[in-house]
């Protein structure tokens, strides 16, 4: 079968990064994109989140939840009204520009290019630079000499993203392990910066977040007994929802579906931590205070006894059918 495309009307240009993130982004994530790409040029000077939410159908909140995870994602970068303040040299450049004036303009993970008189001076001005340079290539990072692309990679970070030196040092120590660990290290600050994570006591922080957000994550998978495999989009928004609770009460709710269910149903799991949230349960002691409690008001209501079900499967049947009707 042979396939030709009808350019009729134009052509959509897309970062090609975006292959990478498809399967995990939202409806809402991946239209916004299309949106803003389908605008002539490279650049959206008078991007109005509202008028956005009525082209495509979502409310001006998903609008700008979806905004700021294309920011995050590499694939756009804002300025203008409203856009988060970057320490760096880039924001001085955009000084002339109207604060008033939002600006959406479609990126790829490429730094700038310094020419190679430039990176000399760089490093001749600017001693941090001649550190780190220094660091990379001892035997406690990477113990050879920086290829140009590299070395054009860590000025980048240094004086076009405006990280200080720890900040560097420290995504450089995280990326010594990995293929390309400029090139990673290099993405990382990117993503970090995107998301206006730019001192290092922020670094830090998000770091700290990360590890227990997949420490998390691969305790829930060998609960469902998938720590053998990736997982697939939906599993993985069910995973990042499940980040809010405590981990035990996660535990509670699983052995609770499996109960109830005979399986390993996540959709219902995930029910079932709703309702604890509607009502205000966080511990597994609060959970099964209610389980105990609706036990009791079950026995005195009726006189066959009760029966476990009642609490869960009755209780949460309804919302859940509810749910699937939906997809």
């Amino acid at each position: 079968m042979k396939i030709s495309i009808n350019y009729s009307e134009g052509i959509l240009c897309l970062p090609l990064d975006v292959l990478d993130k498809i399967e995990s982004m939202k409806e809402s994530e991946l239209k916004l994109l299309l949106y803003i790409c389908r605008e002539s040029g490279r650049t959206v000077s008078d991007f109005k989140s509202e008028v956005a939410a009525t082209a495509l159908g979502f409310s001006k909140n998903e609008v700008e939840s979806a905004l700021a995870f294309l920011r995050g994602a590499g694939f756009i970068k804002t300025s203008g009204k409203d856009a988060p303040q970057k320490a760096s040299q880039a924001t001085e450049k955009a000084s002339t520009q109207r604060a008033d004036e939002p600006k959406v303009t479609v990126i790829s993970n490429s730094p700038p290019q310094y020419s190679g008189t430039d990176l000399d001076k760089l490093l001749g001005e600017k001693k941090a630079l001649g550190r780190l340079r220094a660091e990379c290539e001892s035997d406690h990072l990477f113990n050879r000499p920086l290829r140009p692309a590299e070395l054009n990679m860590l000025v980048t970070m240094y004086d076009y993203l405006g990280l200080d030196e720890a900040y560097i040092l420290q995504i450089l120590s995280m990326s010594k392990d990995k293929s390309q660990p400029i090139k990673y290290a290099y993405t990382t600050a990117a993503s970090y910066y995107e998301k206006n994570i730019v001192t290092y006591e922020a670094l830090l922080e998000q770091i700290a977040r990360d590890e227990e957000k997949n420490t998390f994550g691969a305790r829930i998978k060998k609960l469902f007994g998938i720590d053998q495999r990736a997982l697939s989009a939906k599993e993985k928004r069910f995973f990042e929802e499940w980040t809010k609770y405590d981990f035990e009460l996660v535990k509670y709710a699983f052995e609770r579906t499996v109960d109830s269910t005979g399986k390993a149903s996540m959709p219902y799991m995930n029910t079932i931590l709703t309702s604890f949230e509607e009502k205000g349960i966080r511990s597994v002691e609060e959970a099964e205070m209610q389980y105990k409690k609706h036990k009791e008001e079950s026995k005195n209501a009726k006189t066959g006894g009760f029966d476990e079900k009642d609490f869960f499967e009755i209780a949460l049947d309804s919302s859940y059918k509810k749910s699937q009707s939906k997809k």
